[in-house]
This record gives structure tokens, sequence and C-alpha cells, in this order.
């Protein structure tokens, strides 16, 4: 698996970045359904967070973040799934807001897909995502903050213990595959 990354695939380093994500992520592994997590896990931060952090840092021009955390009944996301990230919703779940896919969408899922769609929008007629009147102004990414639409009350900047953890993510998967920053 981690070869497929790699700069530079000898042996010793594949070795030490083995254990690196061992340690990270399989901490325990017994039972078996541990192991499953964590192996979803390792998957998803190779492929979301960690390139998705990676080319917002590398890239030089003005940039707007958000991570979409609201789980409504618009959610293609299972809930009832052994192992299931209760936490986020799931990948591309934003299409579900923008096009209102599925019948069964609640009140609060419409107010999430107005507010998501009014984001865009703004965007492409203001080059700034925030509507004029927000209660909340959505800062460029910088680094060390970005969006965070969580419910259907309000969205907010992510605090540094957010921030830090997807931080975490690309710096460990940075040093094992070899990619500079």
């Amino acid at each position: 698996f981690i070869r497929y990354f790699l700069k530079n695939p000898e042996a010793s380093r594949v070795s030490e970045g083995s254990q690196l994500l061992k340690n990270h992520y399989f901490p325990v592994m017994d039972p078996i359904d541990n192991f499953t997590t964590e192996v979803a896990e390792t998957t998803a931060d190779a492929y979301f967070p960690y390139p998705a952090f990676y080319n917002l840092l590398m890239h030089q021009g003005p940039k707007w973040y958000y991570y979409l955390e609201y789980i409504g009944e618009l959610s293609g996301h299972n809930m009832s799934q052994p192992g299931a990230n209760t936490e986020v919703a799931g990948h591309a779940e934003q299409r579900f807001y923008y096009f209102n896919f599925g019948n069964k969408g609640t009140p609060e899922d419409y107010i999430v897909s107005k507010r998501m769609i009014k984001y865009l929008v703004n965007f492409a007629y203001y080059d700034d995502p925030t509507p004029p009147g927000s209660p909340m102004k959505w800062k460029q990414f910088n680094g060390q903050e970005f969006l965070r639409i969580s419910n259907s009350r309000s969205d907010s900047m992510a605090d540094e213990s957010v921030v830090q953890k997807l931080l975490n993510v690309l710096n460990l998967w940075s040093y094992v595959v070899g990619w500079e920053l």
C-alpha cells in the first residue's frame, strides 16, 4: 500500500513508514472490529484529509475550505453500519444538500442546504463566499482555520483542536510518503 505513494520506495523507508502508521492507526488490533475500523480510518485519511490539506497548503492563491460535519436526513451516510463515523458527513455528501437529493429532508436539512448554496453563489458573484449580513465571516484558509458546517443553526470557524487533528494527519502522511510541504 505504502509503496504506491512513496517518492523513494526503499525497503527501510517502507518499514519505517509502516511502523509509524501501525503505531498511529492500530494501537489495539483485537477484536477484529477494531482492526476493520482502523483500516477504514487509515484509508480515509490517506485519500481525503491528507491530499486535501496537502494541496491547500501547496496552492498559492486565495482559498476557502469547509468541513461538512452536518448529518441530516438527506445524508447518504449509513449510521447503522458498524464503525460508522458519526462525527462527520460522508464523502461528497454536500451533493445531497446542493441538489436536494431525496424526499426525506427535514426543515433543518433545508436550512443547511440554503446556507451552503448561498456560500457557493456569493463566491461565484463576489469572490467571497460570505453573503452580506451573515453572522459569521468565512475566512480564507491560512493553514490554521476553516469553516465547519455542523448544524442547522449556524456555522463556525474551526478551533485549534479540530484543525490540529487534520494537521497531524497531514504531517504523518507527508513524512511517511516523503512529500515535502
